[in-house]
C-alpha cells in the first residue's frame, strides 16, 4: 500500500472509486469528480495538496488538503475510502498522513466539516481529537490543533 501524490495516471482509479462507493460518497464533497474537475486540479494545484491510497493497483482512498491556494491559513482536509476498507485503519493512515504534512508545512490548525447524516464520520473524527463547531443547518465544521 502507498499514499501518493495525485496525477492523470489515477484519474480513472479515482472515478471508479467515486462510483463504487456513491452511498458513502455524498458526504465527501469538496468537488466535482470527473475528468474535466481532476485534469483541473492537478494543473492548477500550487499550495493545495492531493493524494491517493493505492492498494494492489487500485484506487482505495483519496484525501486532500486545500483552500492554501485560496490564501486560508487553515487548511480544509477530507478524505473518503473504499466502503471495502471500512474498519482496517486506512482512513486512520490517512488521517494522521496529513495532518502530519500539514505540520510538516507549518500549519498549526486543520479543518473539516461533517454532515450531521454521516454517522460514521462523527464519531471517527471525534476520537482523533476534532472539536465541533455549528455551521449550518446541515453540518458542522470540525477543528483539530496540531
Amino acid at each position: 500500500m502507498e499514499i501518493r501524490h495525485f496525477t492523470d495516471k489515477d484519474i480513472d482509479g479515482l472515478i471508479k472509486l467515486q462510483e463504487d462507493n456513491k452511498g458513502e460518497f455524498k458526504y465527501f464533497t469538496p468537488h466535482p469528480v470527473d475528468r474535466v474537475t481532476l485534469l483541473s486540479i492537478i494543473k492548477t494545484a500550487k499550495l493545495d495538496l492531493y493524494y491517493v491510497v493505492v492498494y494492489e493497483g487500485n484506487v482505495i482512498g483519496y484525501g486532500i488538503l486545500r483552500g492554501m491556494d485560496e490564501g486560508y491559513k487553515v487548511p480544509s482536509l477530507g478524505i473518503g475510502i473504499d466502503k471495502k476498507f471500512y474498519g482496517t485503519g486506512v482512513g486512520s493512515l490517512l488521517m494522521n498522513f496529513l495532518e502530519t504534512t500539514a505540520r510538516i508545512r507549518g500549519y498549526k490548525k486543520m479543518r473539516l466539516r461533517v454532515y450531521n447524516e454521516n454517522k460514521r464520520a462523527f464519531p471517527f473524527y471525534l476520537k482523533l481529537g476534532y472539536k465541533y463547531e455549528p455551521y449550518d443547518e446541515h453540518s458542522v465544521l470540525g477543528f483539530k490543533e496540531l
